[in-house]
């Protein structure tokens, strides 16, 4: 017998999980996570989760991100090792391509790493040497890989602060974040993307084809070019020549592109050790046929 009750709030799926009331827990936070691993009755089981966190940049409300030098230097600016080993807490793994680890068209490349001076030399170039402010729209809960969002974007703030980018953080309701967004009104965002069908189509269209009204849209990012090119793979099999479009795909949106991907999130369990042979994964999540409990 299977029991799966529907228990939203992650302080009680952990108090739960130690009243031995629970076997595993899902959605636990990154602190929480770090906590489990460290005692002796439970195990953390994780695989990475077919979903990014990224930060969108709108190239017409605010001129200088209009320039891909200015694109890129937001993505130097960042210090992607600190999200992931010091907020995380390794509940994360790197990813800058828009395809994630787990589907093909999976890039593993990661153009950039945190370089302020690198940053600075590209805003001088682009013409704002002298730096610049914009507003970015943030959720007022979790971010993915179960980090606060407002956590994660004081963390933005104060890498962008550091190169002469001047950040407004303004935590809404997802309602709200949405409405401008998805109206062309906001001028930077932190959300996150997750899987719809295990297809690399199912990201590259909405990161790269602007026609399909999705996230290129809402960023005012058209690219005729690699709309080309996201169409060609989408009618083609998992070949060579499928995975070298999406290899241009994914290299396009990292040095054009108006987003900076964060990290891939890790989709993490806490379990309890009398659960042994289990299985999982971001798509089928458990299968529970094969588990068995002492």
């Amino acid at each position: 017998r299977i029991v799966y009750p529907n228990i939203l709030e992650n302080t009680v799926q952990r108090e739960m999980l130690g009243r031995g009331d629970a076997d595993i827990a899902w959605d636990l936070s990154a602190a929480q996570l770090d906590a489990l691993k460290h005692e002796p009755r439970f195990y953390v089981m994780q695989t990475p989760d077919l979903a990014m966190q990224y930060l969108g940049m709108d190239v017409k409300n605010v001129p200088a991100f209009g320039k891909a030098e200015v694109r890129r230097a937001v993505k130097y600016a960042i210090d992607y090792d600190g999200i992931i080993g010091d907020l995380l807490n390794g509940n994360g793994a790197p990813l800058q391509g828009v395809i994630p680890k787990g589907l093909f068209g999976y890039e593993p490349t990661l153009w950039f790493k945190h370089d302020p001076a690198r940053a600075k030399s590209l805003l001088a170039e682009a013409g704002f040497g002298s730096g610049f402010t914009a507003e970015l729209l943030t959720g007022t809960g979790s971010a993915a890989g179960g980090i606060s969002s407002g956590d994660l974007a004081a963390k933005v703030k104060n890498d962008l602060g550091a190169v002469g980018i001047t950040i407004n953080v303004r935590q809404v309701a997802q309602s709200e974040l949405l409405k401008a967004y998805r109206g062309q009104q906001s001028q930077m965002v932190m959300l996150s993307w997750f899987v719809d069908y295990p297809d690399p189509d199912d990201f590259a269209k909405p990161f790269g084809d602007y026609t399909q009204k999705s996230l290129a849209w809402r960023l005012q990012y058209y690219n005729d070019p690699l709309v080309k090119l996201v169409g060609q793979a989408a009618e083609m099999q998992n070949t060579p020549e499928r995975g070298a479009i999406y290899k241009r795909v994914n290299e396009t949106m990292a040095q054009d592109g108006p987003f900076a991907i964060l990290y891939q999130p890790v989709l993490s369990l806490g379990v309890s050790k009398r659960i042994q042979n289990l299985l999982f994964d971001p798509v089928n999540f458990i299968d529970f046929l094969s588990l068995t409990k002492q």
